[in-house]
């Protein structure tokens, strides 16, 4: 997408915040693993979002100025020796043109600049965004920032950017949709060349590998999808892929397919014979006129617990008119997942 839409995102964001504070958003960056390496880094969707980088190791700061918005971004620096083990680092030229930024500085600078900045009078808040969850076992990145600020700043106060940002990105631009349509048609590629490739006899793996060589075919890097056969299929997310599927079992496939960062999310089962059973069918054919009914019942402000109403509703007469239950309150027996994720903020 074209840097100014990340500039427009940032200058919305601080649009949102008040005069006197920082906002600092973090690319994320791995926790250190061994003396050989580190653990898979993970870029934050939010830092994303404002900058367009793919690099995880950067810090955005923003701020308004005498009334005037202002922005300086942080990078890692050049360093010959380890980009030999590691690969090339952006360049400030390179991380300008994608993000729109014109103020790039190195990480080695940010805590002077925070010691510049927060030493001024006009600055005595910082607006974070403080992830709500995450392993217990890795800490987030903001912990330590926040703990070393707040014991070289007594006086500093932290906020909580998550919400604002979630709220903005909720509204979709004219090219994010077009990355989430691209996203999708990634994801019905994939479902065709393993419904079409699937047989009796292969293993989970297989039929995993088979769409993951597609997707990287096509550009998706990270797109290897669940593949739950026979009774792994009830375990919501199956953390196996060594299953040898059998014949006239179901395949559960799981997975998100993305394009620029913008994902997708499905789940399709069909029979490893590439023909239903006639009890499979059955199934099949309740769990699809429910989707169809909520897709016609679903309206604007409609809440998400009725949303799960009517699934479970739809759901169970479809198991009662088979005989798979005796009542409503058995659906959970079968059908123990929500209808869908609301928005968290």
């Amino acid at each position: 997408m074209d840097k100014s839409i990340y500039h427009q995102n940032r200058v919305r964001l601080l649009e949102k915040t008040e005069a006197d504070g920082l906002v600092i958003l973090f690319g994320s960056s791995a926790p250190y693993k061994n003396a050989k390496g580190y653990y898979g880094k993970t870029l934050d969707m939010n830092f994303f979002y404002l900058t367009g980088l793919k690099t995880s190791s950067s810090v955005i700061a923003m701020w308004q100025e005498d009334g005037t918005y202002r922005e300086r971004l942080f990078i890692v620096e050049p360093n010959p020796d380890e980009e030999k083990w590691s690969g090339v680092r952006m360049p400030a030229s390179q991380a300008t043109e994608i993000s729109g930024v014109a103020d790039v500085a190195y990480l080695s600078e940010l805590d002077g600049f925070l010691l510049d900045m927060l030493s001024s009078s006009r600055i005595d808040q910082l607006f974070l965004d403080i992830p709500t969850w995450y392993e217990e076992d890795v800490p987030a990145p903001i912990d330590a920032f926040m703990g070393r600020v707040g014991r070289s700043h007594s006086g500093v106060r932290f906020a909580n950017i998550s919400a604002i940002l979630a709220d903005m990105r909720t509204v979709k631009r004219p090219e994010e949709i077009d990355c989430i349509r691209k996203a999708v048609a990634n994801a019905k590629a994939g479902i065709d060349a393993m419904m079409a490739g699937v047989s009796p006899g292969m293993y989970e793996y297989q039929l995993q590998a088979m769409c993951h060589n597609l997707l990287h075919d096509r550009g998706e890097m990270k797109a290897a999808p669940m593949v739950a056969s026979g009774a792994n299929a009830v375990i919501l997310h199956y953390p196996e892929a060594t299953a040898q599927i059998g014949a006239d079992e179901l395949v559960l496939i799981d997975f998100c397919p993305r394009y620029n960062f913008y994902a997708s999310d499905i789940s399709r089962a069909f029979p490893s014979t590439g023909k239903f059973t006639s009890r499979q069918r059955e199934f099949y054919q309740i769990a699809l006129k429910a989707n169809k009914r909520m897709i016609d019942a679903v309206k604007p402000g409609m809440s998400f617990r009725r949303m799960n109403e009517l699934c479970r509703e739809f759901l169970g007469e479809g198991m009662l008119s088979i005989g798979l239950i005796d009542s409503q309150s058995e659906v959970e027996r079968y059908y123990y997942m929500t209808f869908g994720y609301p928005r968290k903020s």
